[in-house]
């Protein structure tokens, strides 16, 4: 459980804090597809980013990790931006992540 914390707040942190986020209102929410990632598998991490600044939203991934928990981002993208209401868009994203320790990430 702690190691899928730790994944949810680099994600959030990757997202949410990258560039300048002085006087944006930002809303994250993150589902993992499983709750076990095993050596090799794949894992989606579907995203919902609400913001009322879309253009000064960036996107900073770290290809590798570099702590104590070994995974690879394979593949990010937005699928779609919808206008919510307002000022206020919403970004929907998926990040296909894989494993490469030996431990579990759960």
């Amino acid at each position: 459980m702690q190691r899928l914390r730790y994944l949810y707040i680099l994600v959030l942190a990757l997202l949410g804090l990258g560039g300048q986020a002085v006087a944006q209102r930002v809303s994250i929410q993150t589902h993992l597809d499983r709750s076990e990632i095993r050596i090799g598998e794949r894992a989606a991490i579907e995203m919902t980013i609400r913001t009322d600044n879309l253009a000064a939203t960036r996107f900073h991934l770290v290809e590798d990790s570099t702590g104590t928990e070994r995974f690879r981002i394979l593949e990010f993208g937005a699928l779609d931006t919808i206008n919510v209401g307002g000022t206020i868009q919403e970004i929907k994203a998926r990040m296909i992540i894989t494993s490469f320790d030996s431990t579990l990430i759960t």
